[in-house]
C-alpha cells in the first residue's frame, strides 16, 4: 500500500470511497461554488480536498496499473 507525503484529510478519503472517480468532480463543483459565493474559507477547504482527491486518484490508477495483468 502506498502512503502519500502528506496527509490525507478524512473526508477526501470518505468522498472517494463513497463515490471512487467522480469524487474529484463533486470537489470540484464544490470548489466553484464556494468561489462563486466569495466564501475563501470553504474554498480553500475544498482546493485541499481536490488536492488530496487527486492524490488518492493517482494512486488509485497507478496500483492498478501496476496490479494488470500485462497482455
Amino acid at each position: 500500500m502506498h502512503i502519500p507525503s502528506k496527509p490525507v484529510p478524512a473526508e477526501a478519503v470518505d468522498l472517494v470511497e463513497r463515490h471512487g472517480p467522480q469524487a474529484l468532480l463533486i470537489a470540484r463543483t464544490s470548489l466553484a461554488q464556494a468561489r462563486d459565493a466569495g466564501d475563501e474559507v470553504r474554498a480553500a477547504r475544498w482546493e485541499t480536498l481536490v488536492e488530496a482527491i487527486g492524490t488518492l486518484l493517482g494512486d488509485h490508477e497507478s496500483q492498478t496499473a501496476r496490479n494488470a495483468p500485462a497482455g
